[in-house]
């Protein structure tokens, strides 16, 4: 699939203090501040804060448009990126063409890092909705101390790895489910949890990736993934309306997306449940 390439005026250089100096492109002052960011507990640049301390690191943020490209497979990796607005996807083609999902990233996570690995990106990443992103330079990110307020932002970064490697392992356990709609609902119900860490509802969001892309990235069709919506739907679990999600009985889920038998389920699950849930 063809991806829009982002355009060069699109790139906003920042630098790292907390009053940060925008510059554009085409030449068009602005001011920003890390500090005042919605996403600064999240994000890695914001660590920069004291540059006089710290050093001086400098972030180029980018907006995207939905469908547009971040970066390519087998691009060199000279950045790091966090998401500071919107959601993107990550995935690589495989040889008959067929681009397979390999994670959803949201504000304030981190994007691209898997390219540290080789020096190139393994995968490509594309903007599901209009986002925004922060591009930080990870050889200079590497070199900076720990400044007065928070650790070295290579510790952060270490931290972003290892959380992403937790959900790559979730991500892992909910494919051995057999069924589809066990994967759906633990899929829904980790969505639901990223949400709430972001502030927003864990109970009502919109699904900004295509039941193609959802049923990718679980190993399903797009067929088995809305025929799953529908069912929950049916048995009142929650409503869907296009992208829409409502989760009214999120205990439902929880139980049908645990293997029969686990101690959540003999726990939580009235007797038989999750036997019935499952057919």
């Amino acid at each position: 699939m063809d991806h829009p390439v982002p355009t060069q005026d699109r790139l906003v250089l920042v630098d790292a203090p907390s009053a940060l100096h925008v510059r554009t492109a085409r030449g068009t002052d602005a001011q920003a501040s890390c500090a005042a960011c919605h996403l600064r507990d999240n994000c890695v640049a914001v660590l920069a804060d004291g540059a006089s301390e710290a050093g001086h690191l400098l972030v180029g943020r980018r907006r995207l448009r939905k469908g547009e490209l971040l970066f390519r497979e087998g691009q060199a990796c000279a950045y790091v990126y966090a998401v500071r607005v919107g959601t993107l996807k990550t995935a690589f083609t495989l040889e008959d063409g067929y681009e397979q999902v390999t994670a959803f990233c949201f504000a304030g996570e981190l994007v691209g890092f898997e390219g540290l690995a080789t020096g190139r990106h393994a995968t490509f990443a594309v903007a599901l909705e209009d986002s925004e992103v922060c591009a930080i330079p990870h050889a200079e990110l590497m070199r900076l101390p720990p400044t007065a307020t928070g650790p070295a932002p290579a510790a952060r970064l270490v931290q972003a790895a290892a959380a992403e490697l937790v959900r790559e392992q979730a991500a892992k356990a909910v494919a051995s489910l057999r069924q589809a709609d066990p994967r759906v609902a633990a899929f829904l119900l980790a969505l639901a949890g990223r949400m709430r860490e972001r502030g927003f509802s864990g109970t009502q969001f919109e699904l900004r990736m295509s039941r193609a892309e959802i049923g990718s990235y679980l190993g399903l069709t797009m067929e088995s993934v809305s025929r799953a919506l529908s069912t929950f739907a049916a048995r009142g679990w929650i409503t869907v309306s296009k992208r829409s999600i409502h989760i009214l009985a999120a205990d439902a889920l929880e139980c049908l997306s645990r293997p029969v038998g686990s101690a959540l389920v003999r726990e939580h699950c009235p007797a038989g449940q999750p036997q019935a849930l499952a057919a």
